[in-house]
């Protein structure tokens, strides 16, 4: 459970460490009690006992802004097993001590087993014993959460196991996995239209004659598409979910219905210009938003997810609407951090429940703080104030080519935010654009995406990116009493300082540090003259 700003005022923090091994649990606190070990009780009347002499290293976490790698945290101990536990023996009788587990957690003084704040909890990385007595070293690492996960899966393909009547040129062919409404965008002039935004494939034929197309690998939400030949002539056709001769949900075209496309055509393609593709588990729900895609890819991973971070973060990404498809194998967790993670303003990092998100608000104005941070007495400090990005790291202009045809992969829109226009109707004012403009000179950065068909997703794009870039980012630590140990990271809180001419100037949480109950906050700075100077 998260501990709150009330649990942490007044409260004494213990640190805890637990190995399990060899079939028992090895517990040992930072700090005992004047009468023996630190006894935790539960919420159904169990005991757990602490011993004491847990040298506690410092507990460093951080995440690094717009890194699609996943940031982890590993921590060093060395600790005296019990007495009547003799470890080298234990390893001769083939208890591999390598084979351990630990959690590490932090702990308010009169809160109940259950509340401890898990901090990390992995696997005991190259431990060091001795003879009975010596102190056993080890490093507890997060668990890798390498994904060993693909899709589509070996199965969901085009071969004689799935559909016997395939033509030749289908063979092996993957069904692909469809998200959002590929192909169906607006026109700078703001007319709607369609191209092929993802392939179908022949699974039955006859004498060259197309019967079956599979569209998708999975159950849609579109009862229409339209089904484009190799000429570009396009017909609505209606959608049929049906099952391959391994019982595997797919989602088909039947072309005798047709009328005007080309039947003997070697390639047909998909415009979903009638209702979104993917759904979730209840048949119905689209899968459109960033949010939703991520959970839904990394519900097919093998890596270990924290679902409650990952639903509190979803639920603020709707701005973000996407659409593509996938059809050669990729592993879920690879394809989120080359495709999705460079378009939002999230980082990824290892957390005691998996994989989990921060979201960066980069736009964030005062009224969006937890909490406020004033210099002075018990907050304190570290360090100067520190430039982390430099003049040739601002960009003030940025370019996004999207709504590509999947048939080519050309890209029938692009969007830019802009300092000044020189016409275009693709070309959009930002006021954050004009500002760094007149202070660092254009900085231009073009990018690409084969996800978005939706205008307003581009911009929301390229308005982060202009907040979190067009103006030089600075660090700031303070040591701050452990009352702020709620904080994560990602939180936005006000900071006053006035030797440093900071008044309630909003700054994100970037890294905490612990250091047994000290705390020391890394905090970001990111200049907004729009937002600052009101």
């Amino acid at each position: 459970m998260s501990l709150t700003a009330l649990d942490f005022a007044g409260a004494e923090v213990v640190w805890l460490l637990s190995v399990t091994w060899a079939g028992r649990t090895f517990r040992w606190a930072s700090s005992t009690t004047d009468t023996g070990p630190r006894v935790l009780t539960d919420l159904d009347g169990g005991t757990h006992e602490y011993e004491g002499g847990l040298v506690m290293p410092r507990v460093p976490s951080a995440a690094s802004l717009q890194s699609t790698a996943v940031d982890s945290l590993s921590l060093g101990f060395a600790v005296q097993f019990p007495g009547d536990v003799d470890v080298a023996q234990m390893v001769s009788q083939g208890h591999d001590l390598s084979t351990a587990t630990a959690e590490v957690a932090l702990h308010l003084v009169g809160d109940v087993y259950e509340s401890r704040q898990l901090v990390l909890a992995g696997g005991l990385r190259k431990p060091v014993y001795d003879v009975a007595g010596e102190p056993v070293r080890f490093t507890v690492e997060a668990d890798t959460y390498d994904d060993g996960a693909l899709i589509p899966t070996v199965a969901q393909r085009v071969t004689l196991s799935t559909w016997a009547s395939r033509p030749q040129a289908s063979e092996g062919l993957y069904y692909p996995i469809v998200f959002g409404t590929p192909g169906a965008f607006v026109t700078s002039a703001g007319s709607s239209t369609v191209t092929s935004g993802s392939p179908a494939l022949i699974v039955d034929s006859s004498g060259g004659t197309a019967i079956t197309l599979v569209v998708a690998g999975h159950r849609v939400a579109a009862n229409t598409v339209r089904i484009y030949d190799a000429d570009g002539v396009g017909e609505d056709l209606s959608t049929i979910s049906a099952l391959d001769a391994l019982g595997q949900t797919v989602t088909t075209v039947d072309l005798a219905t047709s009328s005007t496309i080309d039947r003997t055509s070697d390639e047909f393609w998909v415009g979903w210009n009638s209702g979104a593709a993917l759904v979730e588990a209840d048949g119905t729900t689209a899968v459109t938003s960033a949010g939703a895609l991520i959970q839904w890819m990394l519900d097919r991973s093998t890596s270990r997810v924290d679902k409650g971070r990952w639903a509190a973060v979803a639920s603020q990404l709707g701005r973000f609407t996407l659409a593509g498809y996938i059809d050669s194998p990729v592993t879920p967790s690879e394809w989120v951090a080359d495709n999705v993670l460079p378009l939002i303003p999230v980082t990824l990092v290892d957390g005691p429940g998996g994989q989990a998100p921060i979201l960066w608000r980069y736009d964030a104005a005062t009224s969006d703080a937890v909490t406020h941070i004033e210099h002075g007495p018990g907050v304190n400090r570290v360090g100067s104030v520190e430039y982390v990005t430099l003049r040739r790291d601002v960009t003030n202009e940025y370019r996004l080519d999207f709504a590509k045809r999947a048939r080519n992969g050309q890209a029938y829109r692009s969007v830019a935010l802009v300092a000044s226009s020189e016409g275009s109707s693709d070309e959009y004012l930002s006021r954050r654009a004009e500002l760094s403009k007149a202070r660092s000179g254009v900085r231009v950065e073009s990018m690409e995406t084969d996800v978005v068909y939706d205008q307003g997703t581009a911009l929301a794009v390229l308005g982060w990116k202009i907040a979190a870039h067009a103006f030089a980012q600075r660090r700031v630590r303070y040591q701050v009493p452990q009352e702020f140990g709620w904080l994560a990271l990602g939180d936005v809180v006000t900071l006053t300082d006035a030797d440093r001419y900071f008044t309630s100037l909003v700054a994100l949480v970037q890294g905490i540090e612990w250091d047994l109950d000290t705390l020391t906050l890394d905090l970001l700075l990111i200049e907004q003259p729009d937002r600052d100077n009101r």
